[in-house]
């Protein structure tokens, strides 16, 4: 067999090596206002399943209208641009904001978390 295909010894099959810089990979590059999309959409998301295990408390709205605030701050990030002078102050004042609700969305997560401990 390894004659036939032109192979002077045999191979040891048990190595897999491969160029990972050739998979296209769905990933977004990391600067800090993506990732507090991320985390707040996280801990919503837990939120949501300890409010349908029974578990509820109160959460202004629920979980998918703190969501809808959190994409409306990301995407007045993205769009605020970077070219005039005044782009810099608008991206730190909706960042401040995401900052503000992401402390609020982290309050009910935890809030939600103590009580699941405790309730479930």
């Amino acid at each position: 067999m390894i004659e036939r295909i032109g192979i002077e010894e045999a191979v040891n099959t048990s190595d897999c090596l491969f160029d990972s810089t050739c998979i296209e990979a769905n990933i977004h590059f990391p600067v800090d206002w993506v990732l507090l999309r991320d985390v707040a959409g996280t801990l919503l998301q837990a939120t949501s399943l300890i409010r349908k295990a029974g578990v509820r408390n109160r959460l202004p709205g629920g979980a998918k209208e703190l969501m809808r605030r959190m994409n409306r701050l990301w995407m007045a990030m993205t769009h605020s641009g970077k070219g005039d002078g005044d782009s810099r102050n608008k991206r730190k004042e909706v960042f401040r904001e995401m900052k503000h609700l992401l402390r609020t969305i982290g309050k009910h997560a935890k809030l939600h978390r103590k009580l699941f401990i405790r309730d479930w």
